[in-house]
């Protein structure tokens, strides 16, 4: 069975904290002014206020209302400036402020507490005559006490200057994230070392190696002044080989000055010297041209044997001079089918047949068209063929004439 006292504590507890916050809420409205009679005079009220009254009940109800009262330049513990009077409070109160007892006449928010509180089994009341005996206050006045103090050590720690009211951050936290972050910057410092090194290794190699391939292109350096070298002498070298073979080529021709080529002589199966000198110069220069040779010294044909094709004739006159009375009288030779024709070397003889082929068309035209030994004239405009790009080109001057 539940004991009565239980239910007793807690309707005491239900009406203390009932009975304390309706008294707190409306404790302002209990402090009881008058008009004051003379500007310079406070009033009585307020003297018997702060002398009836605790300390903290002074500090809490007296200095409030008078502080309000005061003028705008007064501060809170000055008596030397006059105060204002201020406003009577509607149904103002007597004040009653005690250390012992209910400690103050405030009205309670509800009225009709006492019928929460259930009779007890309690049959007698306490009673007392000793003096020093002490009734606490009632809670709402501890608590008015209280906040008193609570107030009064704020305004203290505040006018002391040793509180900071922005503490700032939480060093500790941001101890732990200082440290967080020192750890991985030293874990990245750390990877950038170990690449470091590697990079260093790296180019340590790679300067071993471009040290090598210093050496080696020393040695080629000195390889390609050896080639320049050569190269040099061999452009020398080829430049007079073109030089002598032009002189070779020009010395060839000038041994055949005194050669005639005679081409359309019919081969016999046995045929000698003797008939084929017969044959060229009796039936040939003789009758034909009317300029029998008497100086020829060697005559003979050119190439291999083929049966069913005739061979060209070939002869060296001793007397130059025979030579161009020949070649003047071949005129007479057109609508026969012998030619007579100068001996050339076999470079000339190519450089002939590419002008003679490259005249053509100009032949086709009707163009006037003459060969002079490594030369082509056409319509009196003189070409030659140049053997590098094998093609034709015009000179410049065209007085020029055939080389010896």
């Amino acid at each position: 069975m539940m004991s009565p006292y239980v239910r007793l504590l807690v309707q005491v507890l239900a009406w203390f904290f009932a009975d304390a916050a309706a008294a707190y809420v409306i404790a302002g409205q209990h402090y009881q002014w008058t008009p004051m009679k003379n500007a310079h005079q406070p009033s009585k009220e307020l003297n018997h206020c702060a002398t009836r009254s605790s300390p903290v009940a002074s500090t809490m109800l007296c200095h409030v209302d008078f502080v309000d009262c005061a003028p705008p330049w007064s501060t809170m513990t000055s008596s030397s400036f006059p105060i204002a009077s201020c406003p009577e409070h509607i149904k103002a109160r007597a004040m009653v402020s005690t250390f012992s007892g209910r400690g103050s006449n405030a009205v309670m928010m509800s009225p009709y507490v006492r019928l929460l509180v259930q009779v007890g089994d309690r049959k007698y009341g306490f009673r007392s005559n000793c003096t020093c005996l002490i009734v606490l206050p009632c809670p709402h006045t501890v608590l008015g006490c209280l906040n008193d103090c609570v107030s009064v050590v704020s305004l203290l720690l505040k006018l002391s200057g040793d509180v900071e009211e922005n503490p700032g951050p939480e060093v500790e936290k941001m101890l732990e994230e200082i440290l967080s972050n020192q750890t991985k910057l030293l874990a990245k410092v750390n990877e950038i070392q170990a690449k470091q090194t590697s990079t260093d290794a790296s180019i340590s190699d790679m300067h071993v190696r471009l040290q090598t391939i210093e050496k080696q292109l020393e040695g080629l350096g000195e390889i390609q002044s050896r080639l320049t070298m050569i190269e040099s002498s061999v452009g020398r070298h080829d430049s007079e080989l073109t030089a002598l073979a032009r002189q070779i080529d020009d010395l060839d021709n000038r041994s055949r000055r005194n050669n005639l080529m005679v081409r359309g002589v019919e081969e016999e199966e046995f045929e000698d010297e003797a008939v084929l000198l017969s044959k060229v110069n009796d039936d040939i220069f003789d009758k034909l041209l009317g300029s029998k040779c008497s100086s020829i010294e060697r005559i003979h044909r050119l190439g291999k044997k083929i049966p069913g094709r005739s061979r060209p004739v070939i002869l060296k006159v001793g007397d130059f001079r025979d030579k161009t009375k020949i070649l003047k009288n071949c005129r007479n030779l057109k609508g026969t089918q012998f030619s007579i024709s100068e001996d050339y070397s076999k470079r000339v003889v190519e450089i002939i047949k590419q002008l003679w082929i490259s005249s053509a068309d100009e032949r086709a035209k009707g163009a006037k068209v003459k060969l002079i030994i490594d030369k082509l004239k056409v319509n009196n405009v003189l070409y030659g063929w140049n053997e590098a790009t094998n093609e034709r080109f015009r000179y410049a001057s065209p007085g020029i004439t055939s080389s010896d």
